[in-house]
């Protein structure tokens, strides 16, 4: 009989503490949140569980340029900001920011394609902060 192998790094993410994130020269408290992928040795990919209690959001509106996000929501409702528009979503909904393809990015003066960047998209009338409606 094989001698017993130790366990692997299992994570339950109840066990990570919350942490509140403030941005520089900022008061607002971001909604608490677990960075779990850090806990479970993930080095390359951020994993986040995000309690986002009202009046609270996860950032400050922002475009990625050299990662992907996804959101799921695991219960509850949130309003997603993209793109100067608010979107609802719920439970067991999922929204993915993918980076664009190479042939979409657009190019620099030199030719050269930006990769990670996908083009410009219209703004709504949101400002992505919390009090505007």
């Amino acid at each position: 009989m094989p001698p017993p192998t130790e366990r692997p790094p299992i994570v339950s993410s109840a066990s990570v503490p919350e942490k509140v994130h403030r941005y520089p020269n900022s008061e607002e408290a971001l909604a608490p949140s677990r960075p779990i992928g850090r806990a479970a040795g993930l080095l390359r990919i951020g994993l986040h569980v995000e309690r986002v209690t009202p009046g609270t959001r996860i950032s400050w509106p922002h475009a990625e340029e050299k990662e992907e996000e996804f959101v799921h929501v695991v219960d509850g409702e949130v309003e997603a900001w993209i793109d100067g528009e608010l979107y609802p979503m719920k439970k067991d909904e999922q929204k993915s920011d993918l980076l664009s393809p190479p042939s979409a990015a657009p190019e620099r003066s030199s030719g050269e394609r930006v990769v990670g960047r996908r083009p410009a998209a219209p703004q709504g009338p949101h400002d992505g902060k919390p009090d505007a409606r």
